[in-house]
């Protein structure tokens, strides 16, 4: 719940100071050599009817800079760790979450599922991130 909360704080504060776009990283993320380029490429050739574009973990160092495409996500995608939120995403992920009852990365998946948020992801995919089975956070604690 602490998780879901924050992250509905940061889409409040981007709707009240109007962000047209916001990078939101975990606090364990861990930056490739090429991101800061990548991110700033990202930002500025991101799809123009984009919510939410997915920045996920990569080994691959080399292939970050070599070309960037966005593919459309449908379904089967769950985390947090490193994303693009734009400010009408920001807004629907707001509207739609007042009664939580599911992990933050959960509910995203599922507003991407039912056509509510237009979701996108990276490829090749640039954040370099600790690995998500060292995370601290679990739902049973």
């Amino acid at each position: 719940m602490g998780c879901f909360c924050s992250h509905r704080e940061i889409w409040s504060d981007i709707i009240a100071k109007g962000y047209k776009k916001v990078l939101v990283l975990e606090d364990d993320a861990e930056f490739v050599t090429s991101a800061k380029a990548f991110l700033a490429m990202s930002l500025e050739n991101v799809p123009k009817d984009f919510d939410l574009l997915y920045l996920i973990i990569t080994r691959d160092h080399d292939s970050v800079l070599k070309g960037v495409s966005y593919d459309k996500i449908k379904k089967n995608i769950s985390l947090t760790m490193g994303y693009i939120i734009s400010l009408n995403g920001a807004k629907k992920l707001l509207d739609n979450s007042s009664n939580f009852h599911t992990p933050v990365d959960h509910y995203m998946r599922e507003e991407i599922e039912k056509g509510n948020v237009r979701g996108y992801v990276t490829r090749p995919q640039v954040l370099l991130l600790n690995d998500p089975a060292d995370t601290t956070m679990s739902m049973d604690r």
